[in-house]
């Protein structure tokens, strides 16, 4: 059988017009989000020792957790704590650990969500965030350390 100039034209272009469609899904599938290293990162950063430090009052929720975040494969460890006492005092104890580790306020360190720090770990920038919890007393607040300078901090 012979096969027509006309239908090796009409393959290609619908080979053609399969691989435009399809590319974007195969470079997500590929290429989105965290990979192998980033996973090891943030595994790593779960053992920052700032994530267990706390005020005596504090209270540990869990173990420290390490995720990955997709859209902008920014590694990170958090800690979550409940607290009953006022922010000041959570703050005051942050600063001072902050400051025991080499952290640096960053934007300022103190905002209206918490407090930011940064510093510089064997050639990578590191954040600290301390979430600051609604209007008085702290209740829960979140530690997190990550591979992103403002990433939670703004800018």
């Amino acid at each position: 059988m012979k096969t027509s100039p006309v239908s090796i034209v009409l393959v290609a272009a619908l080979v053609a017009g399969a691989a435009v469609v399809l590319w974007p899904f195969a470079w997500i599938a590929l290429y989105y989000g965290c990979q192998a290293d980033e996973d090891r990162l943030a595994a790593a950063l779960a053992a920052h020792p700032i994530l267990t430090a706390h005020p005596v009052a504090a209270e540990p929720r869990g173990r420290p957790h390490a995720e990955c975040e997709n859209d902008d494969a920014i590694p990170y460890a958090d800690q979550t704590y409940r607290f009953r006492g006022a922010w000041g005092e959570v703050a005051s104890f942050y600063r001072e650990a902050a400051a025991k580790g080499r952290w640096r306020p960053y934007g300022g360190g103190d905002g209206s969500a918490g407090l930011c720090f940064t510093r510089t770990t064997g050639g990578l920038e590191l954040g600290l965030f301390v979430s600051r919890p609604p209007e008085g007393d702290a209740g829960e607040y979140t530690v997190t350390v990550s591979a992103a300078t403002g990433w939670l901090c703004g800018s």
